[in-house]
């Protein structure tokens, strides 16, 4: 028993022995790569992704250094490895992109990008950086590609779109209200909006869909006594939030604060945008309206 017991502590050094070799092997190599001596760097990575063939650090590695060296075939290779492996797999795209367009192959490059797990921004930016694809940059099919790569692109984050644009606002008889610009700011991760009533009075929201709570939330904050939810004195922030469904954004106040306001944005089918805002002073049991507004585009105006 005692004998058993010895062997199976001399097998679990054995492995503690070779890991730490392993990694130190790889700090090594690493520690090569970083210093420039991309030949020798080769050598390491290669013993290492020999004998641990699923070492996708090891790999990625040796894909660098062969890559410094214009061994692009072999680089192609050991990114794909590395790829597999799932080590450094957005890199590994850029890097195996490059690769290919140096070699001439479009469609594989065009593939590897396609492959770059979104949003991606450090991707895009080392994409649009790269002298392989300098000559890309208008190219349909790479906007195409590397569209997906931009922060906030999905879907989810264009349903407050049809809210954008400069616009005159106009209650239901054509009474001028104010004016209100809309623009998609912080690569179109926010939308802003900058307000000015019939008065003179001013007001500025920023508008973001938060993809963790799945949710659309708005931050107000006024320069004037009238907003769109009353207060006694100015600067006054308001928050909501909610989400777009059937073709409407509907978001509501803080239920903390009172009155509590619930505001919705319609697109109508002639360009028009509808907003109107009902508000409640008893926690949502009953509601009134307090504002209605029709957004019309400037440009449309005869």
């Amino acid at each position: 028993m005692r004998i058993r017991a010895l062997i199976v502590v001399a097998v679990l050094l054995s492995i503690a022995v070779s890991t730490s070799c392993i990694a130190g092997s790889l700090e090594e190599a690493n520690k090569l790569l970083a210093a420039g001596n991309f030949a020798e760097a080769k050598t390491a990575f290669t013993a290492l992704a020999t004998s641990q063939p699923q070492n996708g650090e090891a790999w990625f590695g040796l894909a660098s250094a062969l890559t410094k060296l214009r061994e692009d075939p072999g680089a192609i290779e050991a990114y794909r490895k590395a790829i597999e492996l799932k080590a450094h797999v957005n890199q590994a795209n850029v890097a195996l992109a490059r690769a290919y367009a140096r070699s001439g192959n479009r469609k594989d490059a065009l593939d590897a990008i396609r492959s770059i797990q979104p949003p991606a921004p450090a991707a895009l930016a080392a994409l649009r950086q790269s002298p392989e694809f300098a000559e890309w940059l208008n190219d349909p099919e790479f906007k195409s590609a590397t569209a997906p790569l931009q922060p906030c692109s999905g879907p989810e984050f264009r349903q407050f779109d049809f809210w954008v644009g400069d616009w005159d606002v106009v209650s239901a008889n054509g009474t001028p209200l104010g004016k209100n610009t809309i623009t998609i700011v912080h690569s179109g991760c926010v939308l802003q909006e900058q307000w000015t009533n019939a008065g003179g009075g001013t007001g500025s929201s920023v508008n973001f869909y938060d993809p963790r709570s799945k949710k659309w939330h708005q931050f107000w904050v006024d320069g004037s006594a009238t907003s769109w939810v009353s207060y006694d004195s100015q600067g006054n922030p308001a928050t909501a939030r909610g989400g777009f469904h059937d073709g409407i954004m509907e978001l509501t106040s803080d239920p903390a604060t009172q009155p509590l306001i619930h505001a919705t944005w319609k697109l109508l089918p002639d360009g028009r945008v509808r907003q109107a805002f009902d508000q409640s002073n008893d926690s949502g049991k009953t509601w009134t309206n307090s504002f209605e507004g029709f957004y019309v585009r400037r440009q449309q105006k005869q």
